[in-house]
């Protein structure tokens, strides 16, 4: 009898690993995936023209209840002598589609905020509307992404 539940316990014990192992070889897959967009977008994630600069960084998420690579890119353009802009785009990148943005020039007092054809008026309701596809990783992206969660004008993403 003992060795029965023994047997019993010890096939739980594997079939639990295993149902972990696949979202995180899909996660590995997806921050692959998301780092060779990036890299092809942005380069280093710094661009300067005459004009200014930008810089950008992202944040990938495999959200697994979707079966989804999600995708985030926040990017800050200075220009020499007008305010920062920002901008965030939400990608699925296995469907290769844009799900959500966020533009917003610091001082403007109207942004463009929509996600998935419904409209938006402010950061903070962009971000509370991602939250489902981002799942776990919100918390981090609302709180400290490299500076997100930081105003506008005291941020240096892009």
């Amino acid at each position: 009898m003992m060795d029965r539940v023994l047997v019993v316990a010890a096939t739980m014990l594997l079939a639990g690993t295993a149902s972990y192992a696949q979202p995180n070889k899909e996660q590995e897959r997806c921050g692959k995936q998301a780092a060779e967009v990036f890299a092809k977008r942005w380069g280093s994630g710094v661009k300067n023209s005459v004009a200014g600069q930008s810089v950008a960084e992202y944040l990938n998420h495999y959200n697994s209840r979707l079966n989804k690579c999600m995708y985030l890119e926040i990017a800050n353009t200075y220009k020499r002598g007008k305010a920062p802009f920002r901008s965030m785009h939400l990608f699925d990148l296995n469907e290769n589609r844009e799900i959500a943005v966020y533009s917003k020039g610091d001082g403007v007092a109207s942004a463009f905020c929509l996600v998935q054809a419904k409209w938006c008026q402010t950061e903070a309701e962009w971000r509370t509307l991602i939250k489902p596809f981002m799942e776990e990783q919100c918390e981090e992206v609302l709180s400290g992404f490299s500076g997100l969660g930081q105003t506008l004008g005291s941020s240096r993403i892009q």
